[in-house]
């Protein structure tokens, strides 16, 4: 199975807005309080605050209560949102699914009621751009994404020599983070996942595309012998072999 699932909400107040959803928290069997996952509304990425609570239906969601205000400034509806695992297809290819999810609205005698939602494994991407072009189609929001999912677990790592930045990099300390395509998109069209995407340092990046046709868990690998993941600025100061 995926580690992510993108739901997207097709109801009219929800304006196309997109829920990133750690698959992990589908296997939860207690309680789990002041939680967060990305949300895209329009081209904004936001953090949704939540509560999970496991019911004998499935999980469900609470954006409301004490998460309220904090929600509703963020521009997301407070509110509860039930989501049965039981009843998302265990195979790829059955996505995208068009579904639909229990929502009620974060108000006395409110009831839930079904909203049309697309659930994704990601975005298409790599159609070539022209007949003659060299280039390929990227899906904007699938770097945001993933930028997202990285800032809602506290900082952003390089997912290759562990760095975090430099503490003189102030407030620009994101600026460093690329998103690479584990599996490059040159090699024509097909559907991106959160989990084909690899967050990593400026550094990192220029060597591995250097390096030709090397996986990212081998270049990991050998980034950590020679660096031993660093806490300050990623410097590469050895040559990097792949085997």
């Amino acid at each position: 199975m995926p580690e992510h699932i993108l739901i997207k909400w097709r109801n009219k107040d929800a304006r196309g807005s997109v829920d990133i959803i750690d698959f992990s928290w589908f296997e939860k069997k207690r309680e789990i309080q002041d939680q967060q996952h990305p949300t895209m509304l329009g081209k904004e990425m936001v953090s949704s605050k939540f509560d999970l609570v496991p019911m004998d239906s499935g999980l469900l969601f609470r954006y409301g209560g004490k998460h309220a205000a904090a929600n509703a400034k963020q521009g997301i509806f407070p509110g509860d949102m039930i989501i049965v695992p039981a009843e998302l297809p265990n195979t790829k290819e059955k996505y995208p699914l068009d579904t639909q999810i229990a929502w009620r609205e974060d108000s006395v005698g409110a009831q839930y009621e079904q909203l049309p939602v697309r659930i994704l494994l990601g975005y298409p991407e790599g159609k070539r751009r022209g007949l003659w072009s060299a280039t390929s189609t990227r899906h904007a929001q699938l770097a945001s994404i993933k930028r997202g999912l990285a800032r809602a677990k506290g900082k952003m790592t390089c997912e290759a020599c562990g760095t975090t930045g430099h503490e003189a990099y102030g407030s620009a300390v994101e600026r460093i983070f690329e998103v690479h395509h584990k599996v490059a998109i040159s090699g024509g069209q097909r559907v991106t996942t959160i989990d084909n995407l690899a967050l990593i340092c400026a550094n990192c990046h220029n060597a591995l595309h250097g390096l030709g046709k090397i996986a990212l868990r081998i270049f990991w690998l050998v980034s950590d012998e020679v660096l031993g993941h660093p806490s300050g600025p990623c410097l590469i100061t050895q040559p990097l072999t792949a085997h």
